[in-house]
């Protein structure tokens, strides 16, 4: 009983020690907390902060070196969007993984030679991926993730502009084209939460925008309250949990993030996608997401290591 004590103990004073560090008292024990925070995930590594803080210079380095970092850069972008899209049940169940990554290798070198058709922005059929689907959503990771795009702060029209390439000629249930690019003028709801009324979307993410360019926090951190506070706003009809998803890999990759990092993939996904959202909005704790969005990034990092042992023709 004495030791179940102690531990309750000390798990209280690390919660409480990473409240404070999130209400900006102790930001420069941010790191140490987090990782504190995710060792269990991360047994093998002593020194995730370190590990995370080499990749930058290790992966920016081999630039010079071989082709491989750049093949590995647009590998990360295919398998953000597949994954992005199985979080979200957009893939219809037996699609081919395989052949979806082979379709977005084919477009990456020339999104434009698809037709776009109408499509359904929420998809949950049998059979194949739709084309137009992925290719939309390409499109909108080149934009918003351009080196011009990475280049210049972040604008209410850049989120807007995404939004309008990744659903572009996607209809609803009812076949009726969703709009795309502007705020719903509607209620929204999911399952017995309601999101904010339609009147404060446009104050709310331009505050939303202003506090990410402006903000001192961990890049880390950055990047958690941009995804929490837009998809909190749910400013979209449809598409918002895409478009935050792209905002993350924007973040990370503005802040040195040599490449797109998608949201690590097992079969509980979901559920820790779905209860770090939800432990952010009833606790007021980002640790869920933040643990989620490091081990992503840590896994990435540790993909490219290890792909880098083997020899690669220059």
């Amino acid at each position: 009983m004495i030791q179940d004590s102690n531990k309750e103990g000390r798990k209280e004073a690390e919660d409480t020690q990473f409240k404070a560090q999130i209400k900006g008292e102790k930001k420069e024990e941010f790191m140490k907390i987090l990782t504190k925070s995710i060792s269990y995930w991360l047994r093998k590594d002593n020194n995730p902060e370190q590990y995370i803080k080499e990749m930058l210079e290790y992966c920016e380095n081999d630039y010079e070196k071989h082709r491989y970092p750049l093949e590995f850069i647009d590998l990360k972008a295919i398998e953000l969007i597949y994954i992005s899209n199985k979080l979200e049940g957009t893939i219809p169940t037996g699609a081919c993984q395989q052949r979806t990554y082979k379709l977005l290798q084919d477009f990456l070198k020339n999104p434009y030679s698809v037709k776009i058709e109408s499509w359904p922005a929420d998809c949950h059929k049998e059979g194949q991926v739709n084309e137009s689907q992925i290719t939309q959503h390409l499109l909108a990771y080149k934009y918003l993730c351009s080196k011009e795009s990475l280049e210049n702060p972040l604008t209410v029209d850049k989120i807007k502009k995404s939004h309008e390439l990744l659903l572009k000629e996607s209809v609803d249930e009812n076949d009726q084209k969703v709009l795309c690019g502007s705020y719903r003028v509607q209620n929204a709801f999911a399952g017995n939460h309601q999101y904010p009324k339609p009147e404060c979307i446009g104050k709310q993410m331009e505050r939303i925008v202003d506090e990410f360019n402006n903000s001192s926090d961990h890049f880390l951190l950055r990047a958690a309250k941009l995804f929490y506070e837009t998809i909190s706003l749910h400013p979209f009809i449809d598409g918002n949990g895409r478009l935050c998803r792209l905002l993350i890999a924007y973040a990370l990759m503005k802040n040195g993030v040599p490449f797109a990092v998608p949201l690590f993939a097992s079969k509980k996904s979901q559920k820790r996608y779905i209860d770090a959202i939800i432990r952010k909005r009833n606790k007021n704790d980002y640790s869920f997401l933040l643990q989620m969005i490091l081990y992503s990034l840590y896994c990435t990092r540790k993909s490219y290591e290890d792909n880098c042992k083997y020899k690669f023709d220059d």
